[in-house]
């Protein structure tokens, strides 16, 4: 899915998760392509579940200023 076809799907599902949820994800913070994270984002629109219940959060690093 290119880029500007993905946004634009974002945009028609951010607003009904954010009456739903009272917040706006992010892509970055799941570990998921962009198919999977818009059709997670239908599933929590239409079952009133967050997110969270359909994708799995990135693993943030312990100290990301650290050098390797």
């Amino acid at each position: 899915m290119k880029n500007a076809e993905f946004n634009t799907e974002c945009i028609k599902w951010n607003k009904p998760y954010k009456e739903k949820f009272g917040v706006i994800p992010s892509i970055r913070d799941y570990a998921c392509s962009r198919e999977e994270y818009l059709e997670a984002m239908k599933k929590a629109v239409e079952t009133g579940q967050p997110l969270e219940t359909f994708l799995k959060k990135k693993i943030a690093p312990q100290n990301p200023d650290a050098l390797i």
